[in-house]
């Protein structure tokens, strides 16, 4: 434009379209894992006119709120985080990322808690009885992030190993397993099982330890009305209905008091 007015208009321009962030995802749920947490998510409405280039996941530890701040990137749902504290409970959020810059995050997930299966069980010992054993121990030192449920414990007959493999299981320390096969020695292991699943004796939730083995018997039978005691090297038993009487002891039968008089036989050559 000049004094006399307006000249003509110049070519027009390569075309261009306006750009800005893009919106934030939507849909966001997760799953949790062993440490760690998969994360679902659906793409903006709006890319902002410009190309989605990528995401970001990122974790907040609700349980611990120092312990949050994880993140990953990627091109496409679904991200998984890792780095995360079984037992502890997270949500997250998605950004996504084009060319001008970063949109807004999502809106939270549901908190999710890691967890795996427990420890391994300690301190396993045995107390053999008739056809059957008493086994104590010690909960592991961690539960994996979800509480323990019940525990397992198995016997391995270490002297006729077909016999063994009795299984039985309780919420607690101790747990007695039957049906075992007197004047044979076993030994037992205990597991513990949490929401995640059972210790399977690798990797991480092991087995216990095998316990020292034991030899279940039957119990030590004294015939009724019978007296039974040792005084230094003299021993009393059950005679034809009598008890034998000890100086030093004083042992009476049951019902009624009979002096037995004590007679020695002479061998001569």
């Amino acid at each position: 434009t000049n004094a006399a007015g307006t000249g003509p208009a110049s070519d027009a321009s390569t075309a261009v379209s306006p750009v800005t962030i893009p919106g934030a995802p939507s849909g966001v749920s997760a799953t949790a894992g062993n440490g760690q947490a998969t994360v679902v998510f659906t793409p903006p409405t709006s890319d902002g006119g410009s190309a989605v280039t990528g995401y970001t996941v990122t974790a907040t530890d609700t349980t611990t709120p120092g312990n949050g701040g994880q993140s990953v990137t990627g091109t496409g749902s679904p991200l998984t985080v890792t780095g995360l504290t079984n037992g502890d409970s997270y949500t997250f959020t998605v950004t996504a990322t084009n060319a001008v810059g970063t949109g807004p995050a999502s809106d939270a997930s549901a908190a999710v808690t890691p967890a795996t299966t427990p420890g391994a069980p300690s301190g396993v010992s045995a107390t053999a009885g008739d056809r059957q054993a008493t086994v104590s121990f010690t909960p592991p030192t961690s539960d994996g992030g979800s509480a323990i449920t019940g525990y397992t414990v198995t016997a391995t007959d270490t002297t006729t190993p077909g016999n063994g493999g009795q299984i039985v299981s309780g919420s607690s320390s101790p747990i007695t397993v039957t049906g075992l096969t007197n004047g044979d020695s076993y030994t037992f292991t205990v597991t513990a099982t949490n929401a995640v699943g059972t210790g399977t004796g690798t990797g991480t939730g092991p087995a216990s330890d095998a316990s020292t083995a034991v030899t279940p018997s039957p119990p030590a039978v004294t015939p009724a009305g019978s007296v039974l005691a040792a005084t230094g090297t003299e021993l009393a038993l059950p005679m034809g209905g009598l008890a034998l009487l000890l100086l030093t002891a004083g042992l009476v039968a049951f019902g009624s008091a009979r002096l037995l008089h004590r007679s020695r036989q002479q061998h001569t050559n």
